[in-house]
């Protein structure tokens, strides 16, 4: 999944860990019906979605974002109620 937060709160109105629930269950939640019903139906990514979403531009942004701090760490996921690691 995508996020940078470590919990659903902000983009749920969820208490819950991320790290604490299943892929199925997160794929479940609607990401924000809660803050406004127009939005009814948004679904937390998974990477390869966000890669394919964020295709040109924001990719490049990334890309080059990367480069420019070759020493930057990233969150390496892990099964639920595992905490993630950086590397």
């Amino acid at each position: 999944m995508v996020s940078h937060d470590t919990d659903l709160r902000r983009i749920a109105n969820d208490p819950r860990r991320i790290t604490h629930i299943t892929l199925a269950q997160l794929r479940e939640i609607d990401a924000r019906a809660w803050f406004n019903p127009s939005l009814a139906g948004e679904r937390i990514p998974k990477l390869d979605e966000a890669v394919v979403a964020a295709q040109g531009g924001a990719m490049e942004s990334s890309k080059a974002a990367n480069e420019a701090s070759p020493g930057a760490s990233c969150v390496n996921s892990t099964s639920a109620g595992q905490s993630p690691t950086l590397r």
